[in-house]
C-alpha cells in the first residue's frame, strides 16, 4: 500500500506521500485513526476509495492479531488455570486445616470473617486454661451460629408477611379465572373471611419449621452411626467367610473319611481359595 500511494500521490501531496518512508508512516497513523485530510483536487475520490480500503484491511488485521491474543492467552490459561486454581485451593486449605484439626477447640478463633471475627474477644481471656476451653468454645460456637441464622430467620419471616397479600390476591384471580360468576362469590367471600386467618399460621408454620432445622444438630451423630454400621457390616463379612471356610473344611474331612482317601492337593486349593471370599459375599 505504501508504494501504491507513492507512485499515485507523491507528487500533489509530498508532504505525506513523499516517499516510501513517508507514506508508510502517514498509512501507520490512518491505521490507528490519527489521520486528517488531504487536499487532492485531481484525485480527491481515488485517494477517498484508496483510504476506506486500507482502513478496512487494517481493522481486519488488527481483529486477527487480537484474536491470536485472546486465543494465546485462552491456551495458556487453559493449560495452568486448572493447576493454579489446585495449588491455590490447596495453600487456603492447608492454611485453616490446622486450626481446624484442633481439639481444644482453639479453630473458633479464626474460622469467623470481618466484623464477626470481633467478638471473638468474649473468649479470648479463657484461652489461657487450654484444658477447658473446648467446652467454652463449643458454647461460643452454638451462640454465634443462632446469631447469625436469627438473622436469617427474621428475613425469612419478613418475607413470608410480604408474600401474604399477594398469594391473597392471585387466589382471588384463580378463582375468578376458573369459576363462573355464581360460583365464584361464594367462593370469594370464604377466602376473604379465612384467607388472612390461615395465611399468617402458614407463616408461623413454616418458620417454626425452619428453626427445627436449625436445631438439628445430629449431622456428626449420624455420621458416627454409619461409620459403626459400615464397621459392623465388615465385621460380619468376616465372620460369614470363616463360617464358609469351616464349613467346607468340615465338608473335606466328611469326605475323606467315607472315602478313606487323602486329597492333599484339594486341602491346599481350599486354603488358597479362602483369602477371596470377600469376592463371593
Amino acid at each position: 500500500m505504501s508504494s501504491i500511494y507513492t507512485t499515485l500521490f507523491q507528487g500533489p501531496a509530498e508532504d505525506n506521500y513523499g516517499s516510501i518512508t513517508i507514506s508508510m508512516r502517514t498509512l501507520f497513523d490512518t491505521m490507528l485513526g490519527n489521520y486528517g485530510k488531504v487536499e487532492l483536487p485531481s484525485r480527491d475520490e481515488l485517494h477517498t476509495y484508496l483510504t476506506m480500503i486500507h482502513i478496512l484491511i487494517s481493522n481486519i488485521f488488527l481483529l486477527n492479531y487480537l484474536i491470536a491474543i485472546l486465543s494465546s492467552a485462552y491456551e495458556f490459561m487453559q493449560e495452568f488455570g486448572e493447576f493454579d486454581y489446585k495449588s491455590n485451593r490447596y495453600t487456603y486449605v492447608e492454611k485453616y486445616k490446622r486450626a481446624h484439626l484442633d481439639k481444644n477447640g482453639f479453630a473458633e478463633l479464626v474460622i469467623y470473617p470481618a466484623p464477626l471475627c470481633i467478638t471473638n474477644c468474649v473468649i479470648m481471656p479463657f484461652t489461657f486454661n487450654p484444658d477447658s476451653f473446648s467446652q467454652k468454645a463449643e458454647v461460643y460456637s452454638k451462640l454465634m451460629f443462632w446469631f447469625e441464622n436469627l438473622i436469617l430467620i427474621v428475613l425469612f419471616m419478613v418475607y413470608l408477611v410480604l408474600l401474604i397479600p399477594v398469594i391473597f390476591f392471585k387466589m382471588l384471580y384463580n378463582f375468578a379465572r376458573s369459576m363462573s360468576i355464581p360460583q365464584f362469590v361464594p367462593f370469594a367471600l370464604g377466602w376473604v373471611i379465612v384467607g388472612f386467618l390461615v395465611l399468617p399460621l402458614f407463616v408461623i408454620w413454616d418458620v417454626v419449621k425452619l428453626f427445627i432445622i436449625f436445631c438439628n444438630y445430629s449431622d456428626e451423630e449420624d455420621w458416627e452411626k454409619k461409620k459403626q454400621m459400615e464397621d459392623d457390616r465388615q465385621d460380619k463379612i468376616m465372620v460369614y467367610n470363616e463360617v464358609i471356610d469351616v464349613m467346607k473344611a468340615i465338608q473335606f474331612i466328611s469326605m475323606k473319611k467315607l472315602t478313606g482317601q487323602s486329597s492333599p492337593s484339594n486341602l491346599h486349593d481350599m486354603n488358597m481359595d479362602s483369602p477371596n471370599r470377600d469376592h463371593e459375599l
